[in-house]
């Protein structure tokens, strides 16, 4: 049975230098995924371009 997909958010790092995606899982897992964005919109375009990809090869 496959894992249901996360959901991904942003998020700004606390020293205000980047953003960074985390994976939310149902069982309230956060997964913070590996790299560091300039900016928010940057983050958002790897979600909507590579998430699935992302998925993929974590399965």
């Amino acid at each position: 049975m496959l894992e249901p997909a996360p959901i991904f958010a942003t998020r700004k790092l606390d020293s205000g230098l980047g953003w960074v995606i985390d994976a939310v899982w149902t069982d309230e897992e956060i997964e913070q995924l590996i790299g560091v964005y300039i900016t928010k919109e940057h983050a958002v375009d790897w979600i909507a371009q590579r998430s699935t990809d992302w998925l993929e090869g974590h399965a």
